[in-house]
């Protein structure tokens, strides 16, 4: 199996094509199904005092538990490397050492602990545009 393409440039010259551009096709009618976004034209976006934000394709190939190929992917992802942050924002995360030392004293002391996810997403209120040269018409 040839190696992936990094990007759409690449991915138009890839022998495996075709399937990459169905598997565009399935993520824009999922996002669009999703209701993820609306169209609007670049003088839109402008004019609303906002600057676009890029967007790249990124392409997989799903494997089964065996390695076998099951099909093609593709993902159409914001270039947040590119966007202006207005403010720091950082990840809580917890030192191994620190959890070492906490599983020490469970240990010790004979303690129960528990496990629990804090989602960390949230619905978003604020308006994004996006620039995507590479459409699908």
């Amino acid at each position: 199996m040839p190696k992936e393409p990094d990007g759409y440039t690449e991915m138009l010259r890839h022998p495996h094509a075709e399937g990459f551009k169905q598997a565009m096709a399935v993520e824009i009618t999922a996002l669009k199904s999703k209701g993820t976004w609306r169209e609007v034209s670049h003088n839109h976006a402008v004019a609303a005092g906002k600057i676009p934000i890029p967007t790249r394709w990124v392409y997989k190939n799903k494997y089964d538990e065996q390695g076998f190929f099951v099909k093609h992917k593709a993902r159409l992802c914001a270039r947040g490397d590119l966007q202006k942050t207005l403010q720091d924002t950082f990840a809580a995360t917890l030192a191994a050492r620190i959890f070492r030392a906490l599983m020490a004293i469970v240990a010790t002391f004979d303690l129960e602990t528990r496990q629990f996810d804090a989602p960390a997403g949230r619905e978003i209120k604020a308006s994004f545009f996006f620039f995507n040269k590479h459409s699908m018409d």
